[in-house]
């Protein structure tokens, strides 16, 4: 009897991972169309784009912080950033939404310059790095 049932569970088996598989490349591709969606009604505020990629881009990979900084000349062989905005998760912040308003106001607009940090080997290099734990890795300014 359990051979004729054994075959039945391994289809079911299969079908329940492709399903998990369907289901997050589905919540996945959402999460990018609600981005392309946020770019085109908030054309004039750079700050809300930012803001709202931020929060899907979070949402989506399920990391606990999120950096963007914005190059001052991409041609410049100084790696100097002219804005920074940073968010942290409800889990980290108790108010993700006052931690990401209190890092514009505390760094908006200023310059500043990185040395030895995944942000610097990130604009110089144009490529993109993985961290799996920022805080493990030497390259990582922990302040």
């Amino acid at each position: 009897v359990m051979q004729m049932y054994l075959p039945f569970c391994g289809i079911a088996i299969s079908n329940a991972q492709l399903f998990a598989a369907s289901r997050k490349e589905y919540e996945r591709s959402r999460a990018l169309l609600e981005v392309v969606n946020d770019l085109f009604e908030e054309q004039t505020d750079l700050e809300k784009i930012v803001k709202k990629i931020m929060h899907r881009a979070q949402t989506l990979l399920k990391c606990e912080r999120c950096s963007v900084l914005l190059l001052e000349d991409i041609e410049s062989p100084v790696v100097k950033f002219t804005k920074s905005f940073e968010l942290m998760s409800p889990k980290c912040s108790a108010d993700a939404e006052n931690s990401f308003k209190e890092s514009m106001e505390k760094s908006s607009y200023s310059d500043w310059l990185i040395n030895n940090s995944v942000a610097e080997l990130v604009a110089s290099t144009g490529l993109p790095v993985n961290v799996s734990d920022a805080y493990q890795d030497p390259r990582f300014d922990a302040e």
